[in-house]
């Protein structure tokens, strides 16, 4: 007697490999979003998604440099608005002191004249990143990219603000110095303010011109691009997912029905 394979449980078996390999990528697309998960399935859509995934990314980057200069223009700008606003007070009380008919107590008129010199004093210790904006032994420069990813940039000097300089309120003599001095110390903040405003106007224009924001059209379009090349049809996975695991099934029922009809025949001819 010659027994041969059977055939039909072969090719089923086969053929539930390969409806298990299927479900199994579909669920694995599904559970991770991505069409694509590892370069065995699809090599090239992997490299192009990634491509304008970082392109994406550069965009994001260009972004927060550009943003991050306008947050130093806005703080340098806000220290030296403190600056002036002290120094305003300042002159205030010189010029009641270098006043002959006023009859104030000038010590007093000094005192309150030295607490502010020591606020002044005090901004050199705002930093921004480790950004210094007052200092009051030299200047301090502050360096801008106008046009962001161009290397075109701009310079912003902030005169050293020189304590020693703005003298004391304590005659009519003294004071009258101090007035000449705070006159011409607010004069160069208002310069360098100046300055830093249209740097600041200047970035936040070239961020809306240059759409550089990760929210503008080029950014969403990239998103966009990279979304439709990278992720998941999650209704489409499902779905083959779900037909895989039928077909699967039913492989599995075949399976049993092409070993019925041998071992029936088996046990016809008294084999066990």
């Amino acid at each position: 007697m010659r027994i041969t394979d059977n055939a039909p449980v072969i090719d089923n078996i086969r053929q539930h490999g390969t409806n298990g390999g299927s479900a199994a990528k579909s669920l694995e697309r599904s559970g991770s979003g991505n069409s694509v998960t590892n370069t065995g399935y699809d090599g090239v859509t992997l490299e192009i998604s990634g491509k304008i995934r970082t392109s994406h990314r550069g965009l994001d980057e260009t972004s927060i440099r550009a943003q991050e200069s306008i947050s130093i223009a806005q703080t340098a700008e806000d220290v030296l608005e403190k600056a002036q606003n002290i120094l305003q007070k300042m002159h205030d009380l010189a010029t009641r002191s270098a006043d002959f008919t006023n009859q104030e107590n000038r010590l007093d008129l000094d005192f309150e004249y030295t607490q502010y010199k020591f606020e002044l004093s005090e901004l050199n210790t705002i930093r921004f990143n480790d950004i210094e904006f007052i200092r009051t032994d030299a200047s301090v420069t502050l360096e801008f990219s106008l046009d962001v990813g161009s290397g075109n940039t701009t310079e912003v000097a902030i005169n050293a603000l020189d304590i020693d300089n703005l003298g004391n309120v304590g005659t009519p003599a003294t004071a009258e110095n101090a007035l000449a001095n705070i006159s011409s110390t607010i004069n160069e903040t208002s310069v360098a303010q100046e300055k830093l405003a249209g740097v600041r106007e200047g970035l936040q224009n070239d961020m809306r011109n240059r759409s550089i924001s990760t929210d503008s059209q080029q950014g969403a379009y990239l998103q966009d691009a990279g979304s439709r090349v990278s992720d998941a049809d999650i209704a489409k996975r499902m779905i083959e997912s779900v037909r895989s695991s039928l077909l699967s099934g039913s492989k599995t029922a075949d399976f049993a029905q092409g070993n019925t009809l041998p071992q029936g025949v088996m046990r016809l001819l008294g084999v066990s």
